[in-house]
């Protein structure tokens, strides 16, 4: 009876030790996840610079109007906002499915510890 205590003890501290590595692996994400807002936010920043640039690159061209050159600078920003919101889905669907695997991880762990159980 006391052996069974023991291994019964003994799996219960693994398992909760396990528990606390998702945890670890939890956080380690959400801080992944944060890190590539911030160079999210740094990349638009970029953009903007470089959009007042093409403004300013396209002033310099003759026989253009100011509202032309300003249409066309919007038509590129546009174009490369859709371009990072197809970047920022295919991230986010990496994100889920690495969540899937993770989760399938885990209930293979518990079978796992089931069948350690049973035996």
């Amino acid at each position: 009876e006391r052996e069974k205590e023991k291994e019964r003890e003994k799996r219960d501290r693994d398992v909760s030790h396990k528990e606390r590595g998702h945890e670890r692996e939890k956080e380690k994400d959400s801080q992944i996840k944060k890190d590539g807002e911030e160079k999210e936010r740094i990349k638009e920043k970029e953009v903007e610079k470089e959009k007042e640039k093409d403004v300013k690159k396209e002033s310099k061209k003759e026989g253009e109007s100011y509202t032309e050159k300003i249409e066309r600078a919007k038509a590129r920003e546009r174009e490369r906002e859709k371009e990072r919101e197809k970047e920022r889905e295919k991230e986010k669907e990496r994100e889920k499915e690495k969540e899937r695997e993770k989760e399938k991880e885990r209930e293979k762990e518990k079978e796992r510890e089931k069948e350690k159980e049973r035996e």
